[in-house]
């Protein structure tokens, strides 16, 4: 009885499926990314042999989703890429599937989904929710709200880093912005006579970006009484070679008015006068300027 050796040579039958090694993808990818840019890698393996194990990728679109026109995947690889400039304003994420397809007749294949999130940049500039603001003030008094100022920026990152200022049209420092609120209102600062129209010019700016817009307002005028000193006439005694700053005397004036048409200032109109002495323009304290000798 002769023997002999047999080789069995078993040939592959592609009945396995491609099997991702995660279970789905996610990628936080900038708006600023250029075209081309990687955003991440697939891998699929497949346990048969040959060329029923060879993988190939391509990306299949979720319902509604324009997903495949903004990326590229290669086809070997697993590689995904930007396939367009990305917009966080336009669409701020992504849901997509890739496919993975053995080699073998018929061939078999497996997705994943795969999520890209789009983060925000700041490549908007803010703007006001109006082209022009107008505003009107009858009785001016310090802390008085007047008008507010709202903008508006498509980048979610800027929204809340908005900040407001008056940069024209306020040279008197009659006027204050909150920085935060866009709230304009009359500052506490005091004033002798205000203009019947202020033009204001106000920015907004995002930390980057600034866009400006005009804010008119008109002060009604209710200046409807002068001052009156409650005295006729003042009398104050001094002492010949007193030092400087002394205080001579003090002034009192009302005003029936309100806000800052009530509010007085103090001044010499003798320019005689203002050589040898000065007055406090808030308080009316009449004080000595200079050394005086009797002559």
């Amino acid at each position: 009885m002769k023997t002999g050796i047999v080789f069995v040579v078993v040939q592959d039958v592609n009945d396995r499926s491609p099997s991702f090694t995660h279970y789905m993808y996610t990628m936080v990818v900038s708006e600023a990314a250029t075209v081309g840019t990687s955003v991440l890698k697939v891998t699929a393996t497949d346990a048969d042999s040959g060329i029923n194990a060879e993988v190939q990728y391509d990306l299949s679109p979720s319902e509604k989703s324009r997903s495949i026109h903004t990326f590229q995947i290669h086809p070997t690889t697993g590689v995904l890429r930007t396939a367009r400039l990305l917009d966080f304003e336009e669409t701020r994420e992504y849901l997509f599937y890739v496919v993975a397809t053995d080699g073998g007749m018929p061939a078999l294949n497996m997705s994943v989904p795969v999520h890209i999130i789009i983060s925000d940049l700041n490549d908007n500039p803010p703007y006001f929710d109006q082209p022009t603001y107008s505003g009107v003030v009858t009785n001016p008094t310090p802390g008085l709200h007047v008008i507010k100022v709202t903008a508006s920026d498509e980048d979610m990152c800027s929204q809340e880093n908005l900040e407001y200022s008056i940069v024209g049209g306020n040279g008197d420092q009659v006027f204050q912005v909150d920085s935060r609120s866009g709230l304009i209102s009359i500052s506490a600062r005091k004033f002798s006579s205000l203009y019947p129209v202020y033009m204001l010019n106000v920015s907004v700016s995002d930390g980057v970006f600034t866009s400006f817009t005009t804010v008119s307002i008109t002060i009604e005028n209710n200046n409807l009484h002068s001052p009156v000193f409650t005295e006729v006439m003042y009398q104050a005694n001094l002492m010949e070679n007193v030092g400087r700053g002394i205080l001579v005397t003090s002034v009192k004036a009302m005003d029936e008015d309100r806000g800052y048409f009530g509010m007085i200032t103090y001044s010499l109109l003798s320019a005689e006068m203002s050589q040898s002495f000065s007055i406090d323009a808030d308080t009316g304290k009449d004080k000595n300027g200079k050394h005086n000798q009797y002559t």
